[in-house]
């Protein structure tokens, strides 16, 4: 194992200690020691509740006023979705750095081609979700742009005929799911909306063990 390979799996392995942390007592009424809180724990204002409650809460409906976490009852989904955040986002990054680390060169390759678009029957280049200027290095592709890498072509012309091989082809099968499950749990919890059961078991199943 490279040294590079093992920081990123020593680092894995103490993200996924801290957040698993949150399961014990005292650290979902604050009381757990401050250097046991997770990375990213600033997105909150303070520390949520542990991931059994985020699925327990992922299928519940709005509470009334009366049954609100100020009267100490089911919390409400927008707690829900941030203790999603906070234990969920970190990991999509994880996915993210982990897949752009095993493609590096071919990825760096790509973000400087141009990719046809049968649409509008031109060539264009992968271009930043914000500002829209070109992609320059892999590490700014989000996990939309991700996902979408497979299902684009290239196009070729030689001798007068044209082929649209894969822009981006990918030899295990089960990455390009992967990408598009984790793209669609990104989408999900940007738009505010908290990820199902299935969901929280299908993300944490990759990072446990």
């Amino acid at each position: 194992m490279t040294a590079t390979m093992k920081a990123s799996s020593d680092r894995q392995s103490f993200l996924m200690a801290s957040y698993k942390r949150q399961l014990e007592p005292g650290a979902a009424d604050g009381t757990a020691a401050e250097n046991d809180r997770p990375p990213y724990s600033g997105l909150t204002a303070s520390p949520q509740s542990n991931l059994t409650g985020a699925k327990e809460n992922s299928k519940k409906p709005d509470p009334t006023p009366e049954n609100s976490s100020a009267s100490g009852k089911a919390p409400s989904r927008h707690a829900a979705w941030l203790r999603q955040i906070k234990i969920c986002l970190p990991l999509l990054e994880i996915e993210r750095r982990e897949f752009i680390g095993r493609h590096f060169e071919r990825l760096a390759d790509v973000v400087v081609m141009p990719y046809w678009d049968p649409r509008t029957e031109e060539e264009k280049y992968l271009r930043d979700e914000f500002d829209d200027r070109p992609v320059g290095d892999p590490l700014e592709l989000s996990l939309a742009q991700l996902a979408r890498l497979p299902t684009l072509i290239r196009k070729i012309v030689l001798y007068n005929t044209c082929s649209y091989p894969p822009f981006f082809p990918l030899r295990d099968e089960l990455e390009p799911g992967r990408l598009v499950f984790l793209a669609n749990a990104a989408r999900k919890l940007g738009l505010g909306k908290i990820l199902s059961e299935d969901e929280l078991e299908e993300l944490f199943r990759r990072h446990e063990g």
